[in-house]
């Protein structure tokens, strides 16, 4: 359920309108990112080789939220400062984090990658930067 949840608001934040999920096991979660409900020809398959216990922890779901919710990824990179993101991620979530411990969670959802799946085969992945 928590990998789900993650992979909703990441891929998301990356322009995914709806995600089928096909497979679930202990190990991995693979399903089918569309990114137009009106043209399905417009969709990705991938997988995310995690299981529930390494899903990324909750500060770093919430500034994927944000991201999301906000719009504030060009195609894959984040195009705010990590001033103005934490600044925005502070008032939002009323966060104790410091400045250091915010930027640690950033760095943190910078190497998250979801595979992408291209005729069976795993290819490129998705990721989010600055």
């Amino acid at each position: 359920m928590k990998r789900k949840r993650f992979l909703s608001e990441f891929l998301g934040a990356l322009g995914v309108v709806k995600i089928n999920f096909t497979d679930e096991t202990n190990d991995k979660i693979c399903g089918t990112a569309f990114y137009s409900l009106d043209d399905f020809e417009e969709s990705q398959d991938f997988v995310w080789h995690l299981t529930e216990e390494q899903v990324p922890n909750d500060d770093i779901l919430k500034i994927t939220e944000l991201l999301n919710v906000e719009k504030m990824l060009d195609i894959d990179k984040i195009i705010l400062s990590r001033d103005k993101l934490y600044q925005k991620f502070n008032s939002k979530y009323n966060s104790l984090l410091s400045f250091d411990e915010f930027i640690l969670l950033l760095d943190e959802l910078e190497t998250i990658k979801v595979t992408m799946i291209d005729e069976g085969v795993e290819t490129d992945c998705f990721f989010i930067h600055e």
